[in-house]
């Protein structure tokens, strides 16, 4: 990733930034219920290129303010935290003990050395106890025997079971990892998932969900020593697994208990746990555990009958795939619209692909009025497509515009960039990144060059770039509260016999009256004259 510092961004822009959709390419839990006292491991999976970063535990419910807590390069002993990495597997692993009533909020993240780190949130809520619970989060077992997992909770919608990193869940008996799965929902407070013919690749993380709760759990599956016992016998282990239902579920149900009895070190035992298919939201818990690992805007407004380019960055594993634009409010009702892999001519869309800077871009050109939902798409060969969401705002008048959205200069030079806007509010503008849009509420500098921001006039926030080098081309946005409109800059080398430059004065009298025209079409609009 290209080193990208803080450009000028009123502070109020900063925690809007922040706020944008983007893709960090890190997986994780959503929420955890647990209760107070007592310690839960949550597993942080990353993509490989991120396998000898430095990864650490980051506390605080904003990214931009949140505090290291531990990291894996660190020796310091810490009583509440412990981390460990497994680079073979693509997951660390975080363990956090339970200190007191209420919500804590944690990023799972990995060191970029030339770049923003990359960190994806979860919530930790600790209460007397648990609304959602497992005997044992680590459960071990041999090739070819079955584990019973269970899942207690306190809701009576039955929770479901899925594979982290790939988590869809469903209501149908079915397989995982090349294992049988099976579940038991008969009684009330209780799930059990029975897997089956268990085989080496079925280790892995697993959870039991429950809406926004997830309870993580570790399968590891490995060859039985030669010299291993028999095991139980089928009658015994029905009988065994009938008492530890009954007992567990009168245990959860007990009204008369104090805190310390849901205290869930009183119900470890060692047990198998893996996952596989139940029922629960399909579509809710693909969106919130997918990684997507693409980035694009999050609401653009245009004028009606104009076009507009949306670029869509995706993960570098991403370039030798189709990509295309989806059309729809679901993701799983959307449909085609134009594909990178399409020779069909197309008076609405077009896209183009440019791998070598891990984007592809789409111009939408707007027909009515109205708000349509968009997906920028990469085909996945050996899974599910990858999609990111947008909406574009068709109204009369853009409420957030910019006069070019293409602008070229040479290295050594100057650009204004303008940004028009209708809120009384002045925007923000960052330079938009794998994961996330990076700006700053500072002059500073963007890919090398220096830059200054003017917002003296009501309704134009003026950019200024000088010192352009090469580095410093890119795909930047405006950003106000949701809205966001993209420009890209594409800075090159000075032809050899280019023409002398403006003078210093005649740049300064055409900004000047490039300012004072464009103001004046854009409050004609606002009166209607």
């Amino acid at each position: 990733m290209a080193p990208s510092l803080p450009v000028l961004l009123p502070l109020w822009g900063l925690l809007t930034l922040w706020g944008l959709p983007g893709t960090h390419c890190i997986t994780t839990v959503s929420t955890v219920s647990v209760a107070v006292g007592t310690t839960v491991s949550i597993p942080c999976l990353y993509e490989s290129k991120y396998r000898s970063h430095v990864k650490y535990l980051c506390k605080g419910k904003d990214w931009k303010s949140c505090t290291y807590e531990i990291k894996t390069n660190s020796r310091s002993h810490n009583s509440v935290y412990t981390i460990s990495d497994d680079p073979a597997r693509d997951i660390f692993t975080v363990t956090v003990r339970s200190q007191e009533v209420g919500t804590s909020y944690y990023w799972c993240t990995v060191e970029i050395d030339y770049g923003a780190d990359e960190g994806e949130q979860f919530k930790l809520e600790s209460r007397g106890s648990s609304s959602l619970s497992v005997p044992e989060q680590n459960i071990a077992a041999y090739v070819g025997q079955s584990v019973d997992i269970l899942c207690y909770h306190r809701d009576p919608a039955t929770p479901g079971w899925c594979r982290l990193g790939r988590c869809v869940v469903g209501g149908q008996d079915g397989a995982a990892g090349g294992a049988h799965v099976t579940f038991n929902a008969r009684q009330p407070t209780v799930l059990v998932v029975t897997v089956s013919d268990l085989r080496l690749e079925t280790s892995g993380w697993y959870m039991c969900v429950q809406g926004d709760l997830n309870i993580p759990m570790h399968l590891t599956v490995t060859e039985p020593p030669m010299t291993s016992p028999a095991p139980p016998s089928s009658e015994y282990k029905s009988v065994f697994t009938s008492f530890k239902l009954l007992h567990f579920s009168t245990l959860f149900h007990s009204q008369e208990l104090d805190c310390e009895s849901f205290d869930l070190k009183i119900v470890l035992i060692p047990l198998g746990i893996l996952l596989f298919i139940v029922l629960v939201a399909l579509l809710v818990l693909w969106i919130l555990h997918r990684t997507h690992c693409i980035t694009t805007v999050s609401t653009v407004s245009v004028t009606v009958g104009t076009t507009v380019s949306i670029p869509c960055l995706y993960a570098s594993k991403y370039r030798s795939h189709v990509k295309y634009l989806c059309k729809g409010k679901t993701w799983s009702s959307c449909t085609y619209e134009i594909k990178t892999n399409s020779q069909s001519r197309n008076s609405v869309y077009t896209i183009s692909d440019d791998p070598a800077r891990d984007v592809f871009t789409v111009t939408i050109r707007s027909q009515e009025v109205g708000t349509s939902h968009y997906w920028c798409a990469v085909e996945n060969n050996d899974g599910a497509d990858e999609g990111e969401k947008f909406k574009l705002v068709s109204t009369g008048n853009s409420s957030l515009s910019v006069p070019e959205q293409n602008i070229a200069a040479y290295v050594g030079q100057s650009v204004d960039i303008l940004c028009y806007h209708r809120d009384p509010v002045t925007p923000g503008w960052c330079r938009l990144e794998l994961g996330r849009c990076v700006g700053g509420g500072q002059d500073g500098a963007a890919g090398g060059a220096h830059v200054t921001l003017n917002a003296r006039q009501p309704t134009v926030l003026v950019v200024t770039v000088r010192d352009l080098r090469l580095e410093t081309s890119g795909w930047y946005m405006c950003v106000q509260g949701d809205l966001n409109i993209p420009m890209h800059l594409n800075v090159t080398e000075p032809p050899m016999t280019s023409p002398a430059p403006p003078s210093s004065e005649y740049k300064s009298v055409f900004t000047s009256f490039k300012r004072l025209h464009s103001s004046t079409l854009f409050h004609q609009s606002l009166t209607g004259t």
